[in-house]
C-alpha cells in the first residue's frame, strides 16, 4: 500500500506541475525525447541520433527524427559534431535546463 501511495502523490504532483507552470507545453512525445536527453545529460552518458532512433517504443523513426528536430528549432537541444560526422550527439541547450530548473523549483513548492 505505500508503493501505491507514493506513485499516486507522484501523480499528483506531476498534474498539479502542469497546472501550475507557465512552460511552454510540449507534445507528450517530445516532452519524452526531451527527457531522455536531459538524463543522458545528467549522467554524463552519449546518447546520439541513432540512439534514440533504436527506442522504438517511443515513436516511429520518423517521428521521432521529426520532433529531434522540432527540439533543436525550439532550442531546448542541440546536435554535438563527434569524430564521425555521420553520428550526432544530442545534448540539452541552456533554455532546456532552465525548463528543468522550473519544474524542480515548483515541484518543491507544491511539495511543501
Amino acid at each position: 500500500m505505500i508503493n501505491e501511495k507514493i506513485y499516486f502523490r507522484f501523480l499528483e504532483l506531476s498534474n498539479l506541475i502542469e497546472q501550475s507552470c507557465t512552460l511552454p507545453i510540449l507534445e507528450p512525445i517530445e516532452k519524452k525525447i526531451l527527457e531522455l536527453i536531459a538524463v543522458a545529460n545528467f549522467k554524463n552518458e552519449r546518447l546520439s541520433v541513432k540512439d534514440m532512433m533504436i527506442k522504438s517504443e517511443i515513436s516511429a523513426k520518423s517521428t521521432m527524427h521529426k520532433n529531434i528536430h522540432l527540439l533543436v528549432k525550439k532550442r531546448w537541444i542541440y546536435l554535438e559534431d563527434t569524430e564521425d560526422a555521420r553520428r550526432k550527439q544530442l545534448q540539452i541547450t541552456a533554455e532546456g535546463m532552465r525548463h528543468f530548473a522550473k519544474l524542480g523549483r515548483v515541484m518543491q513548492k507544491l511539495h511543501k
